[in-house]
C-alpha cells in the first residue's frame, strides 16, 4: 500500500517467539528486561546528547552493525551518532515495542526507534535496533548491538 511502512519480516519474526516464552510461568524474563530497558535508555541518552566519552564507555567492546555492516576501526562513537540525528545535532531516540528473549546462552533483544530533533518536532530517522547480551554467572556483557534504519524521514 502507498505512504504504508511495513515491519521487516525479520523484526516480526523475532518478537512472536519473545511473546511465547514471555508467556511461560516463573519467566525470568521481567528482570531481563528491565535491565535492557535501562540499557537502551543509557545508549538512547548518550547519543541523543552526542556524549562520545559514555557512548565509549557503554559500547567497549560491543559489535556494532549498521544496516548489516560491521564498524570498522576507526568508526567510533560519532559513526553511531551520525546513524541517529544529521550533523551531530542533538536529538531524542525513543524506544518501544522492547521484545526479549532467552537464545542460545543469551538474552537478545528487539525493539522499534524513532529518533527526533531536540530542537524541532521533526523526526530524523526510525528503525529497529537488536542486540544480544551474553549471560555470566553474576553479570550480563553487552556482545552486539544492531542499527536497522528504515529510512530518513527528514534532512
Amino acid at each position: 500500500m502507498a505512504g504504508q511502512m511495513l515491519l521487516p519480516e525479520t523484526y516480526t519474526n523475532l518478537v512472536l517467539p519473545a511473546a511465547i516464552q514471555d508467556m511461560e510461568f516463573r519467566s525470568s524474563l521481567p528482570a531481563a528486561r528491565h535491565y535492557v530497558e535501562n540499557l537502551l535508555a543509557a545508549f538512547s541518552a548518550a547519543v541523543g546528547t552526542t556524549d562520545t566519552a559514555k557512548l565509549i564507555q557503554l559500547l567497549q567492546g560491543v559489535d556494532i552493525r549498521v544496516d548489516g555492516r560491521e564498524l570498522q576501526p576507526g568508526q567510533g562513537p560519532e559513526q553511531v551518532v551520525s546513524q541517529f540525528s544529521p550533523e551531530g545535532h542533538p536529538s531524542l531516540i525513543v524506544t518501544n515495542n522492547l521484545s526479549v528473549r532467552h537464545a542460545d546462552g543469551g538474552l537478545m533483544y528487539t525493539c522499534t526507534y524513532q529518533a527526533w530533533s531536540a530542537d524541532t518536532p521533526v523526526s530524523f530517522t526510525t528503525g529497529t535496533l537488536q542486540g544480544r547480551l551474553n549471560t555470566g554467572p553474576q553479570v550480563w556483557k553487552w556482545a552486539s548491538h544492531d542499527i536497522h534504519r528504515w529510512g530518513k524521514t527528514a534532512d
